[in-house]
C-alpha cells in the first residue's frame, strides 16, 4: 500500500511506466492459458477449467493495455491522422505477415494430432491447397494471432474514437457503463442465437465489436489518468475484494449446471466471453493496474523496475513466439511422459515458465538483430543500451 500511495502523482508524458510493470502480468496469463489447453489434461477433471476463467482475462487485459498506452502516448495532441496509420501499420502488419509465414511452415512440418492446427504435411508447403491455408491464415489469424487482426481493426477506428472520447469528457461514465451493457448483451445475444451464426467461432474473437468495453475503458482511462489513478489506489483494497467474490461467483456458476435462463446465457461453460465473468475482468484489469502503479513506485528497487521495463520491450516478442515453444513442449512431454510423472502443479507452471524464458531469451536477441523490425516491429536496438 505504501508503494501505490508514492506512485499517485503524475507526470503527463508520451510513456507510462505502470504500463511497462502490467506487460509481463499480462503476458504470463496468456501463456497461461495456453498451456492450459495444451497441457491442461494432466491436471484433475474441474481444475483446468476453472483456471481458464480466471487466466482468460488475459486477452481482454491486452486489449485494455494497448487502448491505454496508445491513448496515454498521444495526450491531448493534435492528431496527424496520416503519420498515426503510417506508424501503426509498419509496427503491426509486416510482423502479422512475417509471423503468419512462420507459423504456416511451422505447422506444414510438425504434426500434433491432438490440436487441429497442427496436422499438415511438409509437402503442403507448396501448391493451391498450402496457398489457400496461407491466405486463411492471414485472413483469420493463426491461433493468438488473431489480436493483431483486433488492433488493425482499432487502428482503422481509434483517431475518430479519440476525437470523440477528448470532446465527450463530461460522458465518459456514461460510455463506460454503455460499453459494460453492450458487451453483456452482445455475448447473451450470441448464446441466445439472436445474431447471424456466422459471427461464432472465429468471427467473434477477432472482430473488433467482441471488446468494446476493455478499448474503451483503456481509452477513457488514459485520458483521465490522474484522478482514476488516485481513486484505484484509495480503493485497492476494496478492487481487491471485489475480484476475488466476482472471481468465487464466476466459478461457482460454472459448477452449478443450472437448467435456468442463468445457466443457459450467463454462466461461462466454455465461453470466453460469459456476462458473469465479466465483473471479475473488470476487477482483475484494476487489480493488474494497481500492481504496475506499485511496481514504478519511487519506493520500488531500482532493479524491480529495470527488469519490468525490459520484460516489457520483451513482451511482443514473447506473444509472438509462444506457439513455437509451446508445441515443441508438448513434444518434450510426450516422448517422456512428463504428465505421468511429475505433479501437475509442476508440470503447468514448469511450461508456462520455460515457454516465458525461451520467449524472453528469444525476444533479446531479435531486438539487437536487423530481423527486430520484421519479427516484432521496432527498430533494431543497439546491443548494450541504457534504462
Amino acid at each position: 500500500m505504501e508503494n501505490l500511495r508514492s506512485a499517485t502523482r503524475h507526470v503527463p508524458v508520451a510513456h507510462v511506466e505502470e504500463i511497462d510493470a502490467m506487460r509481463p502480468v499480462a503476458q504470463g496469463l496468456v501463456i497461461a492459458t495456453h498451456v492450459l489447453i495444451f497441457f491442461g489434461a494432466a491436471a484433475p477433471l474441474l481444475v483446468a477449467p476453472d483456471l481458464l476463467i480466471l487466466t482468460r482475462v488475459s486477452r481482454e487485459s491486452f486489449f485494455f493495455i494497448s487502448a491505454f498506452a496508445l491513448t496515454y502516448a498521444y495526450g491531448s495532441r493534435p492528431f496527424a491522422f496520416a503519420a498515426f496509420w503510417r506508424r501503426r501499420w509498419s509496427g503491426v502488419l509486416v510482423p502479422y505477415l512475417v509471423w503468419s509465414v512462420i507459423y504456416f511452415a511451422y505447422t506444414a512440418a510438425v504434426a500434433i494430432p491432438q490440436f487441429p492446427y497442427y496436422h499438415w504435411s511438409a509437402t503442403s508447403l507448396v501448391g493451391a491447397s498450402a496457398l489457400g491455408h496461407l491466405a486463411n491464415l492471414v485472413l483469420t489469424g493463426y491461433y493468438h494471432l488473431y489480436y493483431l487482426v483486433v488492433l488493425v481493426q482499432f487502428f482503422v477506428v481509434f483517431p475518430l474514437l479519440w476525437v470523440w472520447l477528448e470532446s465527450a469528457r463530461r460522458w465518459h461514465g456514461s460510455i463506460a457503463l454503455a460499453a459494460f451493457v453492450l458487451q453483456c448483451a452482445t455475448d447473451l445475444a450470441l448464446r441466445a442465437h439472436w445474431l447471424p451464426s456466422f459471427f461464432t467461432g472465429k468471427v467473434e474473437s477477432r472482430s473488433l465489436v467482441s471488446y468494446p468495453l476493455y478499448l474503451l475503458a483503456g481509452m477513457i482511462v488514459a485520458l483521465r489518468y490522474d484522478e482514476i489513478k488516485v481513486w484505484l489506489v484509495r480503493n485497492a483494497a476494496g478492487i481487491a475484494v471485489f475480484t476475488l467474490v466476482c472471481a468465487a461467483g464466476a466459478l461457482a456458476s460454472d459448477h452449478a449446471h443450472l437448467s435456468t435462463w442463468f445457466g443457459r446465457f450467463i454462466a461461462p461453460h466454455g465461453d470466453a466471453f460469459a456476462a458473469v465473468a465479466l465483473p471479475y475482468d473488470v476487477g482483475a484489469i484494476a487489480g493488474i493496474l494497481l500492481l504496475g502503479i506499485a511496481s514504478s513506485s519511487g519506493s520500488t528497487p531500482r532493479w524491480w523496475r529495470a527488469m519490468t521495463r525490459e520484460l516489457a520491450r520483451d513482451s511482443i516478442g514473447v506473444y509472438l513466439s509462444q506457439m513455437i515453444w509451446i508445441p515443441l513442449l508438448v513434444r518434450v512431454d510426450t516422448r517422456y511422459q512428463l504428465a505421468s510423472r511429475l505433479p501437475w502443479p509442476v508440470l503447468l507452471v514448469g511450461a508456462l515458465v520455460t515457454t516465458y524464458i525461451l520467449g524472453v531469451i528469444f525476444s533479446e536477441v531479435v531486438r539487437r538483430t536487423p530481423l527486430a523490425p520484421l519479427l516484432i516491429g521496432r527498430p533494431r536496438e543497439r546491443l548494450f543500451t541504457r534504462g
